[in-house]
């Protein structure tokens, strides 16, 4: 009998050994489960909430895309990209520029007919009713001052034009010449863009002894500065005070005076400057015809650079310093 107890004692304390073994496997088993939990929770801690996540993401692929769809692709076409080949002590505060499309490119207009034509080297607002540009805006970079292409002095049609457009007959024998907004020498970095410099949307009625005189001369001034800064953009155009002449079949405005205003953004510190230049010769020295962007601004009523922060706008375009520039 007493045999029989201590077996039955025996046996029962075993079962107890193999109770609390499996109660310890399983409360490791918890334990484990437990820290793989918080691993994978504190993980997903230090993730951005998938909003915030997506945002980020869109936002990383705007800016990768935003000088992608830039028909200038094959040259250079960011300023980051410029920024490259600036020397660092050249390279400004205004970072926040990086990445903006269209510096250069006006706010739209609404007091007058304008079709948006973007070409490989430069935009234009065609003027239908005009048969001349509203105005003509491109960024101009160092590397593409240097011409590769010669000069092809054929003018044509541009064929994106839905109205009509001046013709070669236009300006034949009428006393003018067919003066470039975007000039071929800032074109010269491609076949294409020294192509589309001699369509009649990038052309107006100059007087012959302005065009190959001062007019040029201020040409390649702006070459000069965007070798200086590394890149500069510029748009430029017709005043129309009074004009109501026209040449030509399709009677194409004679414009009274030509604007030209520039905009360093890249340099050590922001700048601008405008050129409002009478459409006749002149012997006097670029300097003379120097003016605040604004007054051209309220001149023509368009509004320049108006993508620039408001800060840097008003800067560059309410004043100028002549020492900045010459």
């Amino acid at each position: 009998m007493a045999r029989k107890t201590k077996q039955k004692s025996k046996k029962k304390k075993n079962n107890n050994w193999i109770i609390v073994l499996l109660i310890t496997i399983a409360i490791l088993l918890i334990i484990g489960l437990f820290y793989q939990s918080n691993s994978d929770i504190f993980k997903f801690a230090k993730q951005k909430p998938l909003s915030e996540q997506k945002q980020a993401d869109n936002k990383k692929e705007e800016s990768n895309k935003v000088f992608k769809n830039n028909p200038r692709q094959n040259n250079i076409t960011s300023s980051q990209e410029k920024r490259k080949e600036t020397p660092s002590s050249k390279i400004s505060q205004n970072s926040s520029l990086i990445g903006i499309k269209d510096l250069e490119v006006p706010a739209e207009l609404i007091d007058r007919p304008s079709q948006i034509i973007r070409h490989a080297g430069y935009i234009v607002s065609y003027n239908g009713d005009w048969k001349i540009p509203n105005w003509v805006a491109y960024e101009l970079t160092a590397k593409e001052t240097n011409s590769i292409v010669k000069r092809t002095n054929k003018f044509i049609v541009d064929p994106n034009v839905k109205n009509n457009s001046a013709q070669n007959s236009d300006y034949s024998k009428s006393g003018y010449d067919r003066g470039h907004m975007a000039p071929a020498a800032d074109m010269g970095w491609s076949e294409t863009t020294m192509k589309e410099s001699f369509y009649f949307s990038n052309m107006c009625p100059q007087v012959p002894s302005l065009n190959r005189g001062i007019w040029k001369n201020l040409e390649d001034k702006c070459r000069d500065w965007a070798i200086r800064d590394s890149a500069i953009l510029i748009t430029t155009g017709p005043i129309n005070i009074g004009a109501k002449n026209t040449i030509g079949k399709n009677k194409v405005l004679i414009p009274s005076h030509f604007y030209k205003v520039i905009v360093s953004p890249f340099g050590r510190k922001a700048k601008g400057i405008g050129f409002i230049i009478k459409n006749e010769g002149s012997l006097e020295s670029i300097k003379k015809f120097a003016v605040p962007i604004d007054s051209i601004e309220k001149l023509t009523e368009i509004d320049f650079f108006h993508l620039l922060p408001d800060s840097i706008e008003e800067s560059v375009e309410s004043n100028y310093t002549i020492s900045d520039w010459f």
